[in-house]
């Protein structure tokens, strides 16, 4: 990671303008533990190419780790507004939205998300721990089943399973 972040700031010198350059900065800076500079990053690449939906879910997932919901939320909904059918952007807001305890919108955005890619193995498991949570096993056993369908080697969702 440290030769990929002095190689991209070096192309964000010499493209300033180039949001994708700015966005794979800001993951790197993420990788490093750097998010300060990863959110700074991630505000150019949205400022430069505001329809670039990458960047809104990194932001998204960065305003989260620094417990700023409020701006994850809309950097989440951005993401989904530009790609609605972008499970991975649906699968962190509903992240997002259970931390939060909004159980039912966050349930809406894994199956959402499972409508898009049903072999999304962490949103099948991440579905039925919810679906446990609020004592719905039967509907829970259903996603983990599912997820082991899924699993190419035994581990998250036969745990699941096994636990439910």
């Amino acid at each position: 990671p440290q030769e990929s972040l002095t190689t991209l700031i070096q192309a964000t010198r010499m493209a300033p303008a180039d949001a994708v350059a700015w966005h794979e900065l800001g993951r790197t800076y993420q990788a490093l533990g750097k998010l300060s500079e990863a959110r700074d990053a991630m505000e150019r690449a949205v400022t430069l190419d505001p329809e670039l939906p990458e960047p809104h879910n990194n932001l998204g997932n960065l305003w989260m780790e620094s417990g700023d919901t409020a701006k994850a939320f809309t950097s989440f909904r951005e993401a989904i507004r530009l790609v609605p059918e972008s499970y991975r952007a649906r699968f962190s807001y509903a992240i997002a939205l259970g931390r939060t305890r909004q159980v039912d919108e966050a349930q809406r955005q894994l199956e959402e998300a499972l409508r898009i890619e049903p072999g999304f193995l962490d949103a099948r498991v991440l579905l039925g721990d919810l679906l446990l949570a609020l004592d719905r096993r039967g509907e829970a056993l259903m996603h983990y089943r599912e997820a082991v369908r899924y699993e190419p080697a035994p581990g998250r969702a036969r745990f699941a399973l096994g636990r439910a």
